[in-house]
C-alpha cells in the first residue's frame, strides 16, 4: 500500500497534486512538516511501525526532491522539526526526549545524537 500527502493552494484551498510518500507498505501517518526559511521547500516526515521517514517536497513543482530513510525503535515518533536560520540543516527531536537527528537540506544524515 502507497501513503500520500496532498499538496493543497490556499487561494482556492483545493488540493493541487497528491504525492505519493512514505514508501512502506505499513506506513501509517504523515507527522509534522518545516518549511525551509526561503519557503521553497517542504520537509514531511512520515512514520510506520519500523522507521520514520523524511521527504523533501519542491513547492513551486510539487514534487519530492528527496527522501530519507530514519531507523528508529518501534513507537518512537517525531515530536518536533525544524531549520537552522540559514535554513543550511534540519533538527528533529524524537518523542522519547533522547534523540536529536540533524540532516542537512539535501536530507544527509549528518548526526543522531544521543542525550
Amino acid at each position: 500500500m502507497l501513503w500520500f500527502t496532498s499538496v493543497i493552494d490556499t487561494k482556492t484551498h483545493r488540493v493541487i497534486p497528491t504525492l505519493p510518500v512514505g514508501g512502506a507498505s505499513d506506513t501509517l501517518f504523515s507527522q509534522p512538516l518545516a518549511i525551509s526559511p526561503d519557503g521553497k521547500v517542504v520537509y514531511v516526515v512520515h512514520e510506520s511501525s519500523f522507521s520514520l521517514s523524511v521527504s523533501a517536497i519542491d513547492v513551486k513543482t510539487h514534487s519530492i526532491i528527496a527522501s530519507i530513510l530514519l531507523g528508529v525503535s518501534p513507537g518512537v515518533n517525531l515530536s518536533f522539526i525544524t531549520f537552522s536560520p540559514d535554513g543550511k540543516f534540519v533538527y528533529m527531536v524524537l518523542n522519547d526526549r533522547e534523540t536529536i537527528t540533524v540532516i542537512d537540506e539535501t536530507l544527509t544524515l549528518l548526526l543522531l545524537l544521543y542525550l
